[in-house]
């Protein structure tokens, strides 16, 4: 059975330090009374990142601070725990089993920061959890069973935080993290799962104390939008035991130097899609239609197709409109509320994971009200621009034969008039469309008397127009 023994300190020389500090320990302390002392334990922690170098002269432990120990006496390894109490300014040690008087040997010792100890024996950790330790230590025990124990506390791993968008959620794969440590059996559990978190409002985090999951390539890997994932190897310095520094992670708006952006199904890297120039077609005094095609996806997704377009000669969202055609590589679109006799400049863009991507800058220019050959001003074509409407209750009125106007197919509403010149030989022409639907027609030549009224159902039929008598 093994028996707990507690043992007065003469002294523990204690100094916590990254791999760059002084090896110089803290002086054992003067003996107050026999076989009890008082030592009041100071730590100079000196932390090396990429920003600065800080050292801290004075270190206070907390009350309750614990020790972990693993004394080597002989071919044995006894199990061992160093307690402080502020309100004594002192150090207890409890042991599993009884040490010999008169013995020397080896320590190891650990000291763990933002841990829980779900037991004496076991400390449960994460990747926010430092770990100082001590390999090389050493112990002396007495005739007088005065225990003196000599350690030198360094991190057991390097450390970073991540920068990025501010308040923005990341996760970072290729990190191993220690989860626990037990102290009967000396062993750490550890995970490479992938940490999860979010960046505060600064866009900084706390510090992850960690190690490369893969020492060889030394990668991470970090979330990206669809398919995608950044991807980035590191030198040999960053995350060595004992260093400090940073990383900035890259997201959709920012790859910082040294990232790659790859498609997770075949590993190969995503770049920007490609996007053919626009055809604007169809073109008249108040809308077009624009058309162009996306050749590439890039190796990864679109998730966004479309056109911007702006009198302004370098079209943006800012100065000019978007037209958002969903996620289709074949990219088509009405641009509509035009303005007659009017130059415009416009582009198309595809987005995939690794960004927006634009093709080249064409420019137009709508014709005139005149040109158009309609004598109709914006405001008449309403929701159909393009006198293609669906018929209203009240009667649908169709035109056709207007010269370049031959598809001409506009919807009436019970209050709308609608003048139509300029059609050769019916300059005269002026259509009313009533209420009831009644359509008086004049100034057709050798047809001046052609009176034609719509029945109930919305139709007009024409005939007598010579060589039009099929026009309905």
């Amino acid at each position: 059975m093994k028996k707990d023994f507690l043992y007065n300190i003469i002294g523990i020389a204690l100094t916590v330090m990254a791999s760059a500090c002084s090896n110089d320990q803290e002086p054992i302390a003067e003996l107050e009374q026999e076989h009890a002392c008082t030592y009041i334990l100071k730590m100079d922690v000196q932390i090396n990142d990429f920003e600065q170098s800080i050292t801290r002269s004075a270190y206070e432990w907390t009350d309750g601070t614990q020790l972990y120990l693993q004394f080597m006496v002989g071919t044995n390894r006894i199990q061992g725990t160093a307690k402080y109490s502020k309100t004594a300014d002192q150090w207890t040690i409890t042991t599993s089993q009884s040490i010999a008087a008169d013995t020397d040997g080896d320590c190891e010792a650990y000291y763990f920061v933002n841990a829980s100890g779900t037991s004496s024996q076991a400390v449960t950790l994460t990747a926010y959890s430092s770990i100082y330790q001590d390999l090389e230590g050493s112990f002396t025990f007495t005739e007088d069973q005065v225990m003196s124990v000599k350690l030198q506390l360094s991190p057991r791993t390097g450390r970073v935080r991540f920068k990025g968008k501010a308040s923005a959620k990341f996760g970072v794969t290729g990190l191993t993290y220690n989860t626990g440590y037990n102290l009967s059996t000396n062993t750490f559990t550890t995970s490479s799962n992938k940490i999860s978190s979010s960046f505060d409002k600064e866009g900084d985090t706390g510090y992850f104390y960690v190690t490369f999951t893969d020492a060889a390539n030394r990668q991470l890997t970090v979330d990206g939008t669809g398919k995608g994932a950044f991807v980035r190897s590191f030198g040999e310095g960053v995350l060595a035991v004992g260093q400090s520094g940073y990383i900035t992670l890259p997201h959709a708006d920012n790859m910082p130097a040294g990232w790659t952006l790859i498609n997770t199904d075949n590993q190969k890297e995503i770049i920007l899609p490609t996007v053919s120039e626009v055809i604007v077609s169809k073109l008249r005094s108040h809308f077009a239609t624009a058309t162009a095609n996306v050749p590439s996806l890039g190796n990864g997704t679109l998730s966004e197709v479309g056109f911007i377009y702006s009198t302004n000669s370098n079209p943006s969202v800012t100065n000019g409109t978007k037209v958002a055609c969903g996620k289709t590589v074949a990219i088509e679109a009405r641009l509509a509320s035009l303005t007659a006799k009017t130059t415009y400049y416009i582009k198309a863009y595809a987005i995939n994971e690794r960004g927006t991507a634009f093709g080249d800058i064409v420019l137009f220019t709508t014709l005139s009200e005149e040109e158009d050959g309609t004598g109709m001003g914006r405001e008449d074509y309403g929701e159909d621009e393009d006198l293609n409407g669906d018929s209203s209750s009240e009667g649908t009125i169709t035109k056709e034969g207007f010269g370049d106007d031959e598809d001409l197919n506009n919807t009436s509403s019970s209050s709308g008039t609608i003048n139509k010149d300029g059609y050769g030989n019916d300059e005269d022409l002026n259509n009313t469309s009533s209420s009831s639907g009644t359509i008086n027609k004049d100034g057709y030549g050798n047809d001046e008397d052609l009176n034609n009224t719509s029945s109930s159902n919305g139709s007009i039929d024409k005939s007598g127009f010579e060589n039009d008598e099929n026009w309905n």
